[in-house]
């Protein structure tokens, strides 16, 4: 927070704040947005490193680690991250020269930032929650339905393939009674061309010239949502034989995840209606707000301090924290009021 404390006090008043962070979003009003927007909300987890509980006395504390055991343990968080936007319509081909300009440039933070925009992404608002998809998840569907102000207006859930995450979503999609302005999850552009690269390097080899032609007539059969022909493809490779077991089986894995997951996959209709087809704004709020600060050299937390760390560090990337420093003043004020009463 650029603020000059000693360790156990800057403990205290992040814990004194993050007591309050879920009761200050309670009672913050929510405005509308205009009725030409449209609303984005993704997922992401991120492991934060955890004191691991010790079942051994304290003499027993400092012995030395065996090989490959470590003093902590991970716990995942899951960060929420949620914007409205303007529909904006994008042709294949852009998207393609961005894909395969990222992956030239070996710089994925690069083109996070050029995806993360503000003029794409308005008043992004993030949460995350340690160990409770559910809750994230939750939260974000009401926060969505709260800022609904016209019915044609629709939301997407851009993400990558979390384990649960699917069935979460379209869980309290249906909780909070939002099916009318839900047009669907979208799996990742991201994660998908590392696939289509993965099988580029397995079936040419990571140093052919003729890849990038490859992966791009991948690229462009995608995006135009023919995944079953590229799942076809792709499975009459591995049927001829001409190429070795290992590289079979890393085709095979995208197939797989391609088949998981092809009712995600309409890119075409997705770029028409001028959606985000990308997770890359949730992913690099996992960076800002996660692990820039949690995974620091030799860090570990409880479960409280650090649900309240990421409660206040969520508050502060949000621009919300002068006014929940006054929330809780004007709060401990009443209390004293009562008191002296």
């Amino acid at each position: 927070l650029g603020l000059n404390l000693t360790d156990p006090a800057s403990e205290r008043n992040v814990e004194r704040l993050g007591n309050h962070v879920d009761a200050f979003y309670e009672a913050k009003p929510i405005e509308p947005v205009p009725d030409d927007d449209c609303f984005c909300v993704s997922f992401d987890g991120k492991g934060v490193p955890k004191i691991k509980p010790r079942d051994q006395d304290a003499s027993q504390r400092f012995d030395r680690l065996g090989k490959g055991q470590k003093r902590g343990t991970k716990q995942m968080a899951t960060v929420s991250v949620i914007s409205h936007f303007k529909p904006r319509k994008r042709d294949k081909a852009s998207i393609i020269r961005g894909l395969m300009g990222w992956y030239d440039a070996k710089n994925k933070s690069q083109h996070e930032d050029q995806t993360n925009d503000n003029r794409w992404h308005q008043d992004i608002h993030r949460r995350a929650f340690l160990a409770d998809q559910d809750k994230a998840i939750d939260y974000s569907m009401a926060y969505i339905k709260a800022r609904i102000g016209h019915p044609g207006q629709r939301f997407v859930v851009p993400v990558d393939a979390g384990i649960g995450l699917e069935n979460s979503i379209l869980k309290h999609v249906d909780k909070h009674h939002l099916s009318e302005h839900f047009d669907g999850i979208i799996l990742d552009i991201i994660h998908v061309s590392e696939y289509v690269w993965d099988c580029a390097n397995a079936l040419l080899g990571e140093k052919s010239a003729l890849r990038a032609t490859w992966v791009k007539e991948m690229l462009e059969d995608i995006l135009d949502s023919k995944s079953q022909k590229v799942i076809k493809d792709l499975q009459l490779i591995v049927n001829k034989g001409t190429i070795t077991q290992s590289r079979k089986e890393k085709i095979q894995k995208a197939i797989t995840y391609f088949t998981n997951h092809a009712h995600k996959m309409d890119y075409k209709t997705y770029l028409d209606k001028g959606y985000p087809i990308s997770s890359a704004l949730v992913e690099s709020n996992c960076k800002h707000l996660v692990k820039d600060r949690m995974e620091q050299s030799g860090m570990r937390w409880s479960n409280a301090g650090a649900q309240a760390m990421m409660d206040v560090r969520a508050a502060k990337l949000n621009g919300d924290l002068p006014d929940l420093v006054s929330f809780i003043a004007e709060k401990e004020r009443k209390i004293k009021q009562q008191k002296a009463a």
